[in-house]
């Protein structure tokens, strides 16, 4: 054989083998024969080549090839290449999920229970398993957009601010002079009257240490006047009141009405006419007794001792009080 043909024979097998080698890493088994199936998704984020295809638990096969579908039914083709030795029923399904913590995929083959088993070639249809770092992923997502909205909305926050800073700056500059000349002013007040100061607080240290020293008698103090304040709870205080009130009410509604000797004294002025009437003769009568007693007493022809004079003089007076009594009833009688 001719040297030529040898190398020739030798380069041809040297590319079957990297062809071979190729493929086998890229998750093709070249070896051995396998059925291949069509699946189609809208996306297939994390799924590549080679990403393993299992049947409850079972690595079966895997993904042998990805293409990018143009025909409308679904945007990315996924070629799943496997072992002839399982039959798929034709109602069986494909899902994507993620094969442990760390979210790398895998395609599940949920079988169906039909009695009729695709064929090579032939088409499964597609399913989606959204398991916690899926919906991790697309929350991140969400709360990506929502943080990109809330920094430019704080960037045009800033902007308008800083934009009222500099169109106030002079005014801002003048609040600021003021606030520092009020501390300044502060500041001077506190070192003028830093002794008064210390008084003051000195006093309060004092009264609250006297506080803390007659604690027991405030506290015995506050018992007296919960305890009179009990009583007086309990006495009813409101209730005596009111009886009082409405019997005050009563006597007064009886003299506006006319009813006894002071509603008719209040409400007869001929009455009050006769009272101070008679008042006056009795003044009178009482002013004449006491200027010519002799009016009113008995003189004898034998003369009169000093004791005899008074009892006359007493009883003149005493007919002159039963007179004017006579007088102020017949008063209150008209």
């Amino acid at each position: 054989m001719k040297r030529e043909v040898k190398i020739g024979i030798f380069a041809i097998v040297i590319l079957l083998c990297t062809w071979a080698g190729i493929r086998f890493l890229s998750g093709v088994d070249v070896f051995s024969r396998n059925r291949v199936y069509h699946v189609y998704y809208d996306q297939v984020n994390g799924v590549q080549t080679a990403t393993p295809v299992v049947i409850r638990g079972v690595k079966v096969g895997k993904v042998s090839e990805i293409l990018l579908n143009q025909s409308g039914e679904g945007s990315v083709e996924l070629s799943l290449s496997i072992s002839r030795k399982y039959d798929i029923p034709t109602d069986s399904k494909a899902k994507i999920f993620s094969n442990g913590f760390l979210g790398n995929k895998a395609i599940e083959i949920e079988l169906g229970s039909a009695t009729t088993y695709l064929s090579s070639g032939d088409r499964i249809d597609a399913g989606y398993d959204r398991n916690l770092m899926d919906m991790a992923g697309s929350e991140y997502e969400f709360l990506k957009q929502k943080v990109t909205d809330l920094i430019s909305n704080l960037s045009l926050t800033l902007d308008n601010v800083n934009g009222l800073i500099d169109a106030n700056e002079r005014n801002i500059h003048g609040v600021i002079t003021h606030l520092d000349s009020m501390t300044g002013s502060m500041d001077e007040v506190l070192t003028s009257n830093k002794q008064d100061l210390a008084a003051i607080i000195a006093n309060l240290s004092a009264f609250s240490e006297a506080l803390e020293r007659n604690t027991e008698r405030l506290d015995s103090i506050m018992l007296n006047v919960n305890t009179v304040t009990a009583d007086l709870a309990q006495a009813d205080v409101a209730s005596n009141l009111q009886s009082v009130i409405n019997k005050l009410n009563t006597t007064l509604d009886k003299i506006n009405e006319g009813e006894g000797s002071v509603a008719r004294l209040m409400n007869d002025p001929a009455l009050y006419d006769n009272l101070t009437s008679a008042s006056a003769n009795l003044s009178s009568l009482l002013a004449d007794l006491e200027a010519y007693p002799k009016r009113y007493v008995h003189f004898s022809l034998f003369g009169r001792g000093p004791k005899a004079d008074e009892r006359d003089r007493r009883k003149a007076a005493k007919a002159a009080a039963a007179v004017a009594e006579e007088a102020a009833t017949d008063a209150v009688t008209e």
